[in-house]
């Protein structure tokens, strides 16, 4: 998995959430649909702590862009966020822990 920065969307797991939801929109799918699809997806995902907070701050902000945010969801970005980033980001740079919880610290004050 490439990480090329602390952003939402700045993985190819980030990229793997993101694009097939926006896809599934354009193409005229229901916000229920595009979310049974993506729950039945998301096991392919989910392999690292670092890979967990990827795809739900991800999938919480597809899900945010298009109206189809859940209260479930955001409790799940909460948690993310007070508890801390993955301690994982630091093994890319040495600041990228802190960069990466002030980004979502940001995210989570536009999508409450």
């Amino acid at each position: 998995m490439a990480i090329d920065g602390v952003g939402i969307i700045d993985s190819d797991c980030a990229h793997d959430v993101y694009n097939p939801i926006m896809e599934m929109y354009h193409l005229g799918q229901s916000i229920e649909s595009i979310r049974n699809n993506m729950d039945a997806f998301k096991p392919n995902f989910i392999y690292s702590q670092l890979e967990h907070e990827i795809f739900i701050t991800t999938y919480a902000l597809a899900m945010w862009e298009i109206g189809g945010l859940t209260n479930e969801q955001l409790e799940k970005v909460k948690c993310i966020v007070s508890k801390g980033v993955s301690k994982l980001w630091n093994e890319i740079d040495k600041n990228e822990q802190a960069d990466r919880q002030k980004i979502l610290n940001k995210f989570l004050k536009k999508i409450e």
